[in-house]
């Protein structure tokens, strides 16, 4: 959309005024202050929105009487069109002419600017000087709404609706208020529910005619569910209606790419892997000849190394002579540590006999044979005296306890033999109470005869009123069907005359018989009562305490003769206890006299001291054995040293510095030098010949490596079907752009299934449908939806017909006023408890579609104002960051530090909030090409920005118009042939 001119008859200071527009895209408009811009500017918003009459007043011409003006248009789909206004033409409505000579009224803008406001487009695609103020201020709400106005144009009320569905909710419900309307109904209907209660079974014809409401009400809902389904298909029709554009986009992407090849061969990340390869193959080439170099050099190292072992010591008769040598040192170290324990063992048994005081020699002590189970028996003997002891006394005090507890029984045996009743007094007391529970019986049996008499009695009349009701219908009917047999000669009538009659008359007839039968049942229900010897239940509760604690007596007196007969058989146990102690204590005295024959030395020590004492023996006995044993192996080393001596004397008598080392030790230190000598050239020969063999395989390896790089290559053409790399190259670049197509195809993909399912997305590419189809289809609904409503409106008079038969079928007045204030206190509450839920399916919807469109755009705004605001401060700042809660906007600089919105200067501040607003509309612009109004918005630039501003703004005009107002010629003069000077303007 583009504006082309605008004629003003009169607006304002403007009157009889041409204002032509340039060709381009860009248009730069200047004028001093108070020349008119704002004016102008407001014009052309009153040519596309209109304005209200007080602010048309406002704008009314002082010099001239006519108020309004024509704008024309120029739209790539319906060519050139103009817009005319008149303040005092159809208060102030739009004419639109067409080209094809139509004229359109107001509604057919309003669908061209997509239901477009004047708020929502000056908060998109216009801002000015004073705008530049409340960047600062702007929260993560305010985003959310210009997201929303620009994903629901024509909606700018939406924060007003959700606000007003919020309060409508909170007056009709809260989960613990009182004052709400929902809240009062369900009080109420639950007082009317427990009053109705003392009267539901009074009536059951009136269930009946519920139960019919009930029906109707059902069939009421089954409309609503279908009024409902009509509904949600017009809302299919409408989100069909606003894909067709990008259906058809979609389909001409499908068209590219079956121009392709369905399979273009061409290996996984070609490209990638065959640099990967001419780059691997100069370093290997390179790392093989410094390894060749390597090998050469170590051949030379190992041949100097070997002529110098030919000079050493064989290394294995060296390392023969240092096994003795450390032998030998061991042998030294264990022959002087032997020594000192062979003293140490000594003063310590000469210590421990005088300490133990036992008439006993160390010879004596060796002589002494102790068996294996001597430790073990002495344990036993101490062991044995102490129980004995012990049980002596436990055996003493258990008898004292049996005696006192016995004489403790037999006290209590005498105290309940004075409270226990005798058994004829028990007997008496049952009789009692059997009696008054067999007259309690009696009398409950006949108080239920009473009833169920009562109950045949009242059945008995109930149904000789409808015996009666029977025979008397029975006589009208037989009579009106026999006049009817005779008027009309017709016998069938005079057949059912005489079925009526033998009903009616058979009914009473029947209902005699039951009488008489009924009179039998009632005498039979009748039992005579005997009158019985009253008891009071204060009398009879008396009787059943005295019963129960005499019962519990009896048991108590049973239990205290048992447990008497349990302490005589305990007494008797005890003393059988006592002759065996006795027993065990004369063997444990004849096992004491054994072992002191044996052991003399035993005599000097009590009983309990024994185990110790056999310790200490034999601990020393340990002692003198290893004292011999240490002896035994001072003589075994002495001998091995020697031997060693030999040894190494021989072994040094064959080199040549046998005169000069008279000491082995000495003799062992020159020895182990050559061995170490020998070993580390050897060493080095070794590791020499090991990095030369992995050389030669690191060779080997680089070759094959080699061979496979070639090879890798050569597969790579072959799945790419190619000769050489200028083919496999051309391929990739196929590949890359149908690969593109396919990306487009995907994101065409999810911004369908936001709102379609794949089945439904196909079924429509199949079906194609064009907008009038779409407009018929919803006709048809439009019709279907008004005739069921027509429907329900009928259901609604039967419903109040049959309401109005429950209100006759009620007996009484109070439960007939009940029933009705309940029915609509409960219809109340349903049309209530609907409008709540319509309340609540609004206000979710409506939250559900501000996150929608915030998240659907957020991300591409903040996209594009990074791009514009980077170049605006000439890459100073690299990436912007939305506000989050009350924290406000932060912007990223190229160093990675972040600063808020207050932290920048007025002049880059202004920069980020024109960069803000660029993005916005251009994101608009994808949907909606409308131009952009810009009036001194770049106050606070330098000369530099205001460069880069302008180039960025000719770069934005390419896809849309935009239309920027100044006081500063510097900025007109610039564009070279693209302003529009207000003091040249062409006078009509």
């Amino acid at each position: 959309m583009f504006i082309k001119e605008a004629n003003i008859y009169g607006f304002g200071k403007w009157v009889d005024q041409t204002i032509a527009f340039n060709d381009s895209g860009f248009v730069c408009i200047y004028g001093e202050n108070e020349s008119g811009k704002s004016t102008l500017q407001k014009f052309m918003m009153f040519m596309l929105f209109g304005l209200y009459p007080k602010e048309r007043t406002f704008y009314r011409p002082k010099t001239s009487s006519k108020m309004g003006g024509r704008l024309i248009i120029k739209d790539d789909k319906i060519g050139e069109f103009t817009i005319e206004r008149m303040d005092h033409v159809k208060n102030g409505a739009a004419t639109i002419y067409l080209p094809n000579g139509e004229i359109e009224e107001d509604n057919w803008l309003r669908d061209y600017l997509h239901g477009m406001t004047l708020k929502t487009y000056e908060s998109i695609y216009s801002f000015s000087a004073l705008d530049l103020v409340g960047i600062q201020d702007l929260r993560e709400g305010d985003i959310g709404e210009i997201l929303l106005g620009i994903g629901l144009t024509g909606s700018t009320q939406i924060y007003e609706v959700d606000k007003r569905l919020d309060q409508k909710l909170g007056e009709l419900f809260k989960p613990f208020g009182k004052k709400p309307l929902l809240n009062q109904q369900i009080t109420s209907l639950q007082e009317i529910t427990k009053k109705m209660q003392e009267y539901e079974r009074e009536e059951e014809k009136y269930k009946d005619l519920k139960l019919q409401l009930l029906e109707i009400e059902k069939s009421i809902e089954v409309k609503q569910i279908e009024v409902e389904k009509i509904r949600k298909e017009l809302l299919v029709l409408e989100k069909r209606r606003q894909i067709l554009p990008l259906l058809y986009e979609y389909q001409l992407v499908i068209q590219q790419l079956e121009s392709y090849p369905e399979i273009i061969p061409f290996p996984e990340e070609g490209i990638k892997r065959m640099e990967q390869i001419n780059s691997y193959v100069i370093p290997l080439q390179s790392e093989l000849t410094v390894l060749q170099a390597n090998q050469q050099n170590g051949k030379e190292r190992i041949q100097k190394w070997e002529e110098e072992l030919q000079e050493l010591l064989p290394f294995e008769e060296a390392m023969t002579v240092l096994e003795y040598e450390n032998k030998f040192i061991q042998i030294e170290a264990e022959r002087k540590e032997l020594n000192e324990r062979i003293e140490k063992l000594s003063n310590q048994i000469k210590f421990e006999l005088d300490r133990l005081n036992v008439s006993i020699t160390e010879d004596e002590l060796k002589a002494t044979h102790f068996s294996a189970y001597l430790g073990q028996s002495l344990t036993e003997i101490k062991e044995m005296d102490q129980i004995i002891n012990r049980e002596k006394k436990q055996l003493d005090l258990e008898k004292r306890q049996l005696i006192t507890e016995q004489e403790h029984v037999e006290t209590q045996l005498q105290e309940l033999a004075e409270e226990v009743l005798s058994q004829e007094q028990k007997l008496a007391l049952e009789d009692r109470l059997a009696f008054y529970d067999h007259t309690k019986l009696q009398m409950k049996l006949q108080k239920d005869a009473k009833q169920k008499q009562s109950a045949i009695f009242q059945n008995q009349q109930l149904r000789k009123k409808q015996s009666r009701l029977f025979l008397f219908l029975s006589f009208p009917i037989t009579i009106v069907l026999v006049i009817l047999g005779r008027q009309l000669h017709a016998p069938l009538f005079y057949y059912l005359a005489l079925v009526s009659f033998g009903i009616g008359f058979g009914q009473w007839i029947l209902r005699r018989a039951t009488e008489r039968e009924t009179v039998q049942m009632i005498a039979d229900f009748v039992t005579p009562y005997v009158k019985s010897e009253t008891l009071s239940d204060e009398e009879r509760s008396k009787i059943q305490e005295k019963l129960k604690i005499n019962e519990e007596n009896e048991r108590e007196q049973t239990h205290l003769f048992e447990r008497l007969k349990k302490l005589d058989v305990k007494l008797l146990q005890l003393e059988e206890k006592r002759l065996q102690h006795e027993q065990k204590q004369q063997e444990h005295i004849q096992t004491q006299q054994i072992h002191m024959e044996s052991y003399p030395f035993f005599k000097d020590y009590e009983i309990a001291y024994w185990p110790m004492l056999y310790q200490d023996l034999k601990e020393m006995m340990h002692f003198l054995k290893g004292k011999t044993d240490v002896e035994k192996k001072l003589v075994q080393l002495n001998e091995q040293r020697q031997a060693i001596k030999e040894v190494v004397q021989r072994i040094l008598s064959q080199t040549k510095e046998n005169n000069q080392q008279t000491d082995l030790l000495h003799a062992f230190t020159y020895i182990k030098k050559q061995a170490e000598q020998h070993k580390k050239i050897q060493g080095q020969i070794d590791y020499e010949t090991k990095l030369s063999i992995e050389i030669e395989e690191k060779q080997r390896n680089m070759m094959e490596r080699l061979h496979a790089y070639e090879q890798e290559k050569h597969k790579l053409f072959a799945k790419a079907e190619v000769e050489n790399e200028d083919e496999f190259y051309k391929t990739a670049k196929q590949l890359e752009e149908r690969e593109q197509l396919f990306a487009t195809e995907l994101r065409m993909r999810k911004q369908y299934a936001m709102i379609f399912t794949d089945e439904q997305w196909k079924k429509l590419q199949e079906e194609m449908p064009t907008k009038s189809i779409i407009q018929a289809k919803e006709e048809t609904l439009q019709a279907d939806l008004a005739k069921l409503q027509v429907e329900l409106e009928e259901k609604s008079a039967q419903y109040a017909t049959a309401k109005v038969n429950v209100q006759q079928m009620e007996k009484s007045e109070t439960h007939s006023t009940l029933i009705q204030r309940y029915q609509i206190e409960k219809s109340e509450l349903n049309e209530m408890a609907k409008k709540w839920a319509t309340y609540k399916i609004a206000k979710e919807t409506l939250q559900e579609t501000i996150r929608t469109f915030k998240n659907k755009y957020l991300s591409k705004i903040l996209e594009k104002t990074t791009n514009y605001f980077y170049k605006l401060t000439n890459g100073g700042y690299v990436k912007i960051h939305a506000p989050q809660g009350d924290k406000p906007f932060t912007v990223e600089g190229k160093d990675k530090i972040r600063y808020t919105v207050n932290e920048l200067s007025q002049g880059t501040m202004n920069q980020l909030y024109v960069s803000l607003r660029l993005a916005i509309s251009e994101v608009m612009n994808e949907e909606h090409r409308f131009p952009f109004i810009i009036d001194d918005g770049f106050v606070h630039f330098d000369s530099t920005r205001q460069k880069r501003m302008m180039n960025i703004l000719l770069e934005v005009a390419k896809r849309q118009q935009v239309i920027v107002f100044t006081c500063h010629q510097h900025i007109v003069r610039d564009q070279k042939g693209k302003g529009i000077y207000l003091n040249q303007v062409v006078t009509v």
